[in-house]
């Protein structure tokens, strides 16, 4: 869900941004400077969100293991800290959905002519 919402965020924000895309290829901007800085700033955003996941995920876990436990079996939360290798686990799937995300808004920038791009309104 999170991938698709940042895709569809890129998507909208090469087209917002259509005439800066214009003016950089202008002055000369290569499609890799100009993919770079689409896949840039979704890793921005994803990094952001799982940096903002990680503590919210304590009080998350204590609430929904005793919602559970009341419903199913009893569930002992005796830890609050998440497990590091699950945290970096979660940071490389992150930064992965993140550069598939980006791939196709990236592709359609670098497909955007100087011409057609300053012309648009």
């Amino acid at each position: 869900v999170g991938g698709l919402g940042l895709a569809s965020t890129m998507s909208l924000s090469v087209l917002e941004r259509t005439r800066e895309i214009g003016v950089l290829r202008a002055i000369g901007a290569r499609h890799r400077a100009i993919l770079t800085m689409i896949q840039v700033e979704g890793l921005v955003i994803a990094l952001a969100s799982w940096a903002l996941a990680i503590p919210l995920s304590i009080p998350m876990s204590t609430v929904l293991g005793r919602a559970f436990g009341r419903i199913l079996l009893p569930v002992r939360n005796e830890t609050l800290i998440p497990d590091p290798g699950g945290v970096f686990l979660w940071l490389g799937v992150v930064v992965i959905v993140s550069l598939l995300a980006c791939a196709w808004p990236g592709y359609r920038a670098t497909r955007i002519t100087t011409a057609a791009a300053l012309a648009y309104e």
